[in-house]
């Protein structure tokens, strides 16, 4: 059994030139670290990835969501409050 606090998180990096970088991370502080060092702290945001905003990385997470890899993405709140907000 994990002892408390720590995860098993798996961060996969992908890129258009083919480079991939596989990770695991037992905090989500160090997922965090190595997914937005690769493709920033504000990437585009997929259904099930993020892609850089050059468009040449993508990012996908298993044992996280990608909110908590990105939290400056949207506010506390669900996700798609905050887009319909610009609606109006």
């Amino acid at each position: 059994m994990a002892a408390k606090g720590t995860r098993n998180i798996k961060v996969s990096y992908r890129s258009i030139d083919r480079c991939s970088k596989n990770r695991s991370f037992k905090t989500l502080e160090g997922a965090q670290k190595f997914a937005q060092e690769w493709v920033g702290e504000t990437p585009e945001m997929g259904t099930s990835y993020t892609v850089s905003g050059d468009g040449i990385g993508r990012i996908t997470v298993e044992g996280a969501t990608l909110r908590e890899l990105f939290p400056k993405l949207a506010p506390a709140g669900r996700y798609d409050e905050y887009i319909d907000s610009y609606d109006d």
